[in-house]
């Protein structure tokens, strides 16, 4: 099979965790990926944990995993740079301050290249000579603020958090510049700021406040240390509960050994609950879950379409029988043993992920020549006009996203220039326009009418530059409607269960006879097979599931969810 970048050459002048992961990527789908390295190697080789806790050039783990699927060559001479960019579709580099040598190479690249560049706050910024690291990021974001218990420390998101965000924010830009490679008559630079990318996954909290009128100060974090919830504690361990999202309530606590709860009325049917009070539920919970097990609650709530998940650690993980049925882990090696790390980050089918080589030791044989440009075949690349609106102008995006990482995924198309049009529903309307029934005082505006689902925050957010269109695909007429719309679009988007386009009688073979060539991207919450295919899942479930809960929170206690939902917009990305 032939992988989306094959016979693309990548040059990794990374000396950060954002570049080397980018550049990763692109070897991850086909591209040869050349690490150029000083003498005394990348920086990730002296990043613990190491092999048998003896550090080493090749005994990293932090470099095992961000840099497989390269070559590396030791480059001893500034003056080698431009023999190796030569050639070079793709070049990766992550400082503020090149050296003379340097700038002059970059400055000279072919139109055809691309020079991504990854930093910690951008190319062209005040803060552009500042260092950053996921501490800092964490805490100019705003994650500091919302992961965290009330009136107590703030937190940052687990280790690296922010170089992987900036690195998948990276691939995706320099990937989408492709596209315009032969358009332009310079090299193109993509400028990722880490602090900017990373500021988009809290982006929806911080405009909700500022629709609300709040001044940008959050109170002291989440719930209180000793509040029950939304990880509980069972007989062998601890999970989350989506109560407010529960459907079949009276079953689901039954399941809870609470049936006089399942009897209340007023929770028993889904829409309304979020406003109910709900402590005695909670300190019921608290009496309950404790007795039970909690795989035995996972499924059998999970199967009444609850919204839950267990909190697993890097022990529990591998053992998982959707991870396993998913093939999620691979095999790659630190130093010639084998060592288990996490694969794919998404699957394509046929799927061109691979894991082709282990990370380089320092210094191993380079990549061979590359043919000249002149012997490449030539790309076909769309007029220079058509694309002035960004990479992507021209390819159309049909949206069901819905809440935040449907949403933002496809408003990432949105900004690099596609036209993304939304799917939507008066029946049911998207639950990030219904966080509240009333228009937020910050953009009250008494002179005109608004509507509260226009106005809230979260939404407007995380759907930028759309077009939206109201269907009801329950009626025939929708239905009819949607499939003449389909052949015009080179993408469908959602982010249901698997199930819910099939149902509609949406399939990839289906979209393939009316329109050859077109992509299904769609995000749900354990994927399309296994055995948890049709569990229901969010940003909260997922954090415990994904061992993200057991690796946040305070030293000695036993992890908790960020109050974020990081989840959702890093599954967007």
């Amino acid at each position: 099979m032939v992988a989306p970048f094959d016979g693309l050459r990548v040059v990794d002048l990374s000396t950060r965790l954002s570049g080397a992961f980018a550049a990763r990527l692109f070897g991850d789908f086909g591209a040869d990926v050349l690490l150029a390295e000083p003498p005394e190697g990348h920086p990730l080789r002296n990043e613990p944990p190491f092999l048998d806790d003896r550090p080493g050039p090749d005994r990293s783990a932090v470099h095992a995993y961000f840099n497989w699927n390269k070559h590396s060559a030791c480059v001893d001479s500034e003056a080698a740079l431009p023999d190796i960019l030569r050639d070079a579709d793709v070049i990766v580099t992550t400082t503020t301050s090149p050296t003379q040598v340097l700038a002059d190479a970059l400055a000279a690249l072919p139109p055809q290249t691309v020079h991504l560049s990854i930093t910690a706050h951008g190319l062209d910024d005040p803060l552009t000579a500042v260092p950053g690291n996921n501490l800092t990021m964490g805490a100019r974001v705003g994650w500091a603020s919302v992961n965290r218990f009330a009136d107590e420390a703030p937190l940052q998101l687990p280790r690296d958090s922010s170089g992987v965000v900036g690195g998948v924010t990276g691939f995706i830009a320099a990937a989408a510049a492709l596209r315009r490679r032969n358009a332009t008559d310079h090299a193109e630079r993509v400028d990722v700021s880490e602090l900017e990318a990373f500021a988009l996954t809290v982006h929806p909290w911080g405009v909700a406040s500022v629709y609300r009128g709040a001044d940008g100060r959050r109170r002291g974090g989440g719930r209180r240390r000793g509040d029950p919830g939304p990880l509980w504690d069972m007989a062998d361990g601890r999970m989350n509960l989506g109560l407010a999202d529960f459907h079949n309530w009276q079953e689901a606590m039954n399941v809870c050994n609470l049936p006089e709860i399942g009897a209340r009325p007023d929770l028993i049917p889904d829409m309304g609950r979020h406003s109910q009070d709900m402590r005695d539920v909670v300190w019921g919970l608290a009496e309950s879950l404790p007795k039970l097990k909690r795989w035995d609650v996972f499924h059998e709530l999970a199967k009444l379409r609850c919204v839950i998940g267990v909190v697993q650690d890097v022990e529990d993980m591998p053992a998982n029988e959707q991870f396993a049925a998913r093939g999620y882990f691979v095999t790659t090696e630190v130093e010639g043993r084998p060592a288990r790390a996490s694969g794919a980050p998404a699957k394509l089918y046929p799927s061109p992920w691979k894991l082709r080589r282990p990370a380089p030791r320092l210094g191993e044989a380079a990549l061979p020549s590359k043919p000249g440009r002149a012997d490449a075949p030539p790309i076909k690349t769309p007029p220079t006009n058509d694309l002035a609106p960004g990479p992507l102008a021209g390819i159309r995006v049909l949206s069901f996203g819905q809440a935040w990482s449907g949403t933002f995924g496809t408003e990432l198309f949105a900004l690099l220039g596609a036209d993304v049009v939304q799917i939507a529903s008066t029946k049911h309307p998207d639950s990030f326009r219904r966080i509240s029934n009333r228009v937020p005082a910050g953009v009250a505006d008494e002179s005109r009418r608004q509507h509260p689902a226009n106005t809230q925050g979260q939404y407007n957010a995380v759907n930028l530059h759309k077009r939206e269109i109201n269907l009801d695909l329950t009626h025939e007429r929708g239905r009819e409607i949607l499939w003449k719309l389909l052949p015009r679009f080179d993408i469908v988007a959602d982010n249901f269960r698997p199930t819910v386009l099939p149902s509609w009688g949406i399939t990839l073979e289906r979209l393939h006879e009316i329109r050859p060539g077109m992509i299904w991207a769609s995000i749900s919450g354990y994927g399309e097979d296994g055995p948890y295919r049709d569990y229901p899942a969010n940003g909260n479930t997922t954090e415990p599931m994904a061992g993200l809960a057991s690796l946040n929170g305070y030293e000695g206690d036993p992890g908790m969810n960020t109050n974020g939902l990081v989840p959702d917009p890093v599954s967007g990305y």
